[in-house]
């Protein structure tokens, strides 16, 4: 924890402000390692352990379903996760060309995420001195890319084995914030951050609802929440089903990890009743290459090009049936029935997507 982070955060029990009640500074980086947080409201007392600030409440607060999965992601990350044979890995997340194929459920997540991902910077802009709030940030490659822009970054995760292991990208001058905490009851300051991104979490949060209006409360007037890489169900599909074909959603399930999958009408609803304005735009669709490394957003600007396509290997068998019929060169087109046609491959096959909220600038009346 670098001390000038300590005026964002609040204490779990009663929301006051904390302050530094003693600890060891590392010279080199102002970075406090060990120390202890006081409320100057309640007098509870929090630790910083290894430069991570412990806000989560206790088991019985915390409630059994978390619980148990706190336990499960400590028992799946030491069964899947050896630091030295995946350094090499790490240092390229989320772009796993040549270290990944589909097929496998691991692989194909970050195949998604690469595909995703860029788009978020590119609809941000300059991150230059804006606050980042990377929700469920697992251990740390989405706060490390903030970071290296320029975000002041703080890093939230329900799991402190998770942020040790976010340790390993704190190296060459890049620095974010570790914060254990829940993130249904998120120990931050309201109206805090200009920009929250999450990766994969939301299908995993026991009330998504109630974690967005969290993330609401903390975003600036006119701040933005993102959201890449989440469990969708088609329409027609069991959410039994979808999951069950998922090997490393069975793996998860086993282990006490919560597992869901909404539709995408569902994912929107969660955020417009969390106040936000909702915006959706998919990877493939609506982004058109500006250069090296840059990359412009336009809803369906990338339906027009030339080499647009809809792949047939893969996705379900509506997405099939689309290239069969030819629907892309009708997704090119506008009008009614080309906008229909984009909301039925939304609705009913597994198409990638980013889920943006939007935090009005005014308050509704």
């Amino acid at each position: 924890m670098r001390p000038g982070f300590l005026r964002l955060y609040r204490c779990p029990k009663c929301r006051a402000e904390l302050e530094l009640v003693g600890g060891s500074v590392v010279e080199d980086a102002g970075e406090v390692r060990t120390a202890r947080l006081r409320c100057v409201a309640c007098d509870s007392r929090f630790d910083v352990r290894d430069g991570i600030v412990h806000l989560l409440p206790g088991e019985r607060e915390l409630g059994e379903v978390k619980t148990k999965e706190l336990k499960g992601w400590e028992e799946v990350t030491d069964a899947e996760r050896d630091l030295e044979r995946h350094h090499g890995f790490w240092d390229k997340l989320p772009y796993v060309e040549g270290l990944a194929s589909e097929g496998d459920d691991g692989a194909t997540h970050w195949i998604q995420a690469s595909v995703s991902f860029p788009v978020v910077p590119a609809l941000m802009g300059s991150l230059e001195g804006k606050q980042v709030l990377d929700v469920g940030a697992s251990f740390g490659w989405a706060a490390r890319r903030f970071a290296e822009k320029g975000a002041r970054v703080v890093a939230a995760d329900m799991s402190s084995h998770f942020l040790g292991l976010a340790g390993y990208y704190l190296k060459d001058g890049v620095y974010f914030e570790r914060l254990c905490a829940d993130a249904e009851a998120m120990p931050l300051a309201d109206g805090t951050f200009d920009f929250a991104f999450c990766c994969a979490t939301l299908h995993h949060f026991e009330h998504p609802g109630r974690s967005l209006r969290e993330i609401a409360r903390l975003l600036r007037p006119g701040g933005r929440f993102f959201a890449i890489n989440e469990a969708y169900r088609p329409l027609l599909r069991r959410a039994g089903k979808v999951l069950d074909e998922c090997g490393q959603s069975r793996l998860h399930l086993s282990h006490g990890i919560n597992e869901q999958v909404f539709t995408h009408r569902q994912y929107k609803r969660f955020i417009a009743e969390a106040g936000m304005d909702v915006e959706v735009y998919h990877p493939r669709w609506d982004v058109a290459a500006e250069g090296e490394g840059l990359l412009r957003v336009e809803k369906n600007i990338g339906l027009k090009r030339a080499d647009f396509q809809i792949s047939e290997q893969g996705g379900s068998a509506a997405r099939r049936l689309a290239h069969r019929l030819g629907i892309a060169a009708l997704l090119r087109k506008s009008g009614l029935a080309a906008e229909l046609a984009r909301q039925c491959l939304f609705q009913f096959t597994l198409s990638y997507r980013i889920l943006v909220g939007r935090k009005p600038t005014t308050t509704p009346r």
